[in-house]
């Protein structure tokens, strides 16, 4: 996914959102929705926000506590699977929800009322998804561990 690296040059923001920004307004449906959507661009930012915050959350916590470990890493995974779902919200902006099946899941949405971009988009994400959104149920619904270790980054680096 080069689109979403974030660069310099471009004020820290990734060629989809500088896309969905300049995207004509009249041509999104997001206020048409029933519950109206958010700006595709404000989504994505949120969810890359959140993603980015809970992420640096993680490099900066007492590796030596493990219930902040612990809880770091289930959000990590609960901002990750929440990413891949505003994928989604964000695809059902380009599309009127006029004489369309209204249904609350946005993928579900996509998919009942056959919007032929769901299927490829799913296909490309859905084992990078699925691992994330697997790992991200049995950390809110089940008793879990981890075992930390150390792993040697070009021989130098511990991670």
């Amino acid at each position: 996914m080069s689109d979403i690296s974030l660069r310099k040059q471009f004020d820290y923001s990734s060629s989809l959102y500088r896309f969905l920004c300049q995207y004509p307004e009249n041509d999104l449906f997001y206020t048409s929705h029933n519950p109206i959507l958010e700006h595709p661009a404000d989504a994505l930012r949120k969810a890359l926000k959140n993603t980015y915050k809970v992420l640096k959350q993680l490099s900066e916590v007492d590796k030596e506590s493990y219930d902040d470990c612990k809880e770091c890493i289930r959000e990590v995974f609960n901002q990750v699977d929440s990413f891949y779902d505003i994928c989604f919200e964000i695809l059902k902006c380009f599309f009127d929800p006029s004489n369309k099946k209204n249904i609350k899941n946005n993928k579900d949405w996509l998919k009942e009322n056959k919007i032929n971009c769901v299927n490829i988009f799913t296909s490309n994400v859905d084992t990078h998804s699925k691992f994330v959104s697997e790992i991200n149920n049995l950390t809110k619904h089940n008793t879990w561990n981890f075992e930390s270790f150390t792993f040697l980054y070009n021989k130098q680096i511990a991670i």
